[in-house]
């Protein structure tokens, strides 16, 4: 899978397979580590992958500050 977006709270995947809402996923890379509950499913139209959106059960971040950047319009 390929990170698209991270937050606190949860991210965003890009992955070759569906997942099913509400599937299980453990995730683990160099910047975090988490359990994480599908959220929502999309079919990318440009290149056929999944867009996957996970919220967060657990998760630790390699580095607890800095690095979120939040904007409002």
């Amino acid at each position: 899978a390929e990170t698209r977006d991270l937050s606190p709270l949860g991210v965003r995947l890009l992955t070759a397979t569906p997942l099913d809402p509400g599937h299980v996923v453990k995730l683990d890379s160099d910047i975090v580590r988490a359990v994480l509950r599908v959220a929502s499913v999309r079919r990318d139209a440009t290149d056929g992958r999944y867009s996957i959106g996970g919220a967060f059960i657990t998760v630790l971040f390699a580095q607890p500050r800095g690095g979120f950047v939040s904007t409002r319009a």
